[in-house]
């Protein structure tokens, strides 16, 4: 009868660290799998991207320095707006993305700058065109809207600021878009969003919504595209976390040569 060959065995300690080996592998790849949050084609964005179809306009939102505003965040109101199914998304031809406003993104990387700020600021930047303090305005790429329209909307309107809101973004929007301005079609009838509503409502009802009768709903899109997926990058903190476990794994490998096997 032969004798058996002896078979190397794995000591404990050898397979303790395969298994931290494994839980760190795990814990690395956890980390750094890319975040399935909406991107723009050029790897910048931060929000969702709302709407089903048509082409992506990525949005900033920005707040003069120092300037109160009444209500939650310019940021969700405009997001709230933009994403329901009576602003332009409704017409299927047009999506959105709100991405970030403040100084971490180039103001390049965005198609539409929303940007509130004192009716004296707003006034400079609508040049050539006269605001008087008291309008808003599109000018290029730049919506420049009156802080004290956004807080107050105007001592005539009765529908809610909620109401105004929506009919300021959707109709600089609009004007970014190629629409020009309309008038009220008849008395009682809901005023068309392009119309002037900020200076007269013309017999017309207050109207937030370039298709009114849609249904009020939020409209996300329903998966990313290979564009519209974020990009893969590590955050100073997540590197610093890699790090440091690679680290630790090195140490571990290294404790037990370099086969991880003892006769």
């Amino acid at each position: 009868m032969q004798p058996r060959p002896l078979q190397p065995r794995r000591s404990r300690r050898a397979s303790t660290t395969t298994h931290l080996v494994l839980v760190a592998v795990l814990a690395v790849l956890a980390l750094i799998a890319p975040s399935p949050v909406a991107a723009n084609d050029d790897g910048v964005g931060d929000g969702p991207i709302v709407g089903t179809d048509g082409r992506l306009l990525r949005v900033s939102v920005e707040v003069e320095p120092g300037l109160e505003l009444v209500g939650p965040p310019a940021a969700d109101v405009v997001f709230d707006i933009l994403s329901d199914g009576r602003s332009w998304i409704g017409g299927g031809d047009v999506r959105f993305q709100i991405v970030d406003g403040s100084e971490n993104v180039s103001t390049a990387d965005v198609d539409i700058r929303v940007r509130i700020a004192p009716p004296a600021v707003v006034d400079q930047r609508c040049r050539p065109l006269r605001t008087g303090g008291q309008l808003s305005c599109r000018n290029g790429r730049s919506l420049n809207l009156n802080a004290d329209r956004w807080n107050g909307a105007t001592s005539f309107w009765s529908a809610g600021l909620d109401v105004y809101r929506a009919y300021l973004i959707n109709h600089e929007v609009g004007h970014y878009l190629g629409y020009g301005h309309r008038n009220c079609p008849g008395a009682g009838q809901p005023a068309p969003v392009m119309q002037q509503q900020t200076k007269s409502l013309q017999g017309c009802v207050e109207n937030g919504w370039p298709y009114p009768d849609n249904e009020a709903r939020t409209i996300v899109a329903p998966g990313l595209s290979g564009t519209d997926r974020q990009p893969f990058r590590l955050a100073a903190d997540q590197r610093d976390t890699v790090e440091r476990i690679v680290a630790m794994l090195t140490a571990a490998v290294r404790s037990v040569g370099p086969t991880g096997l003892t006769d």
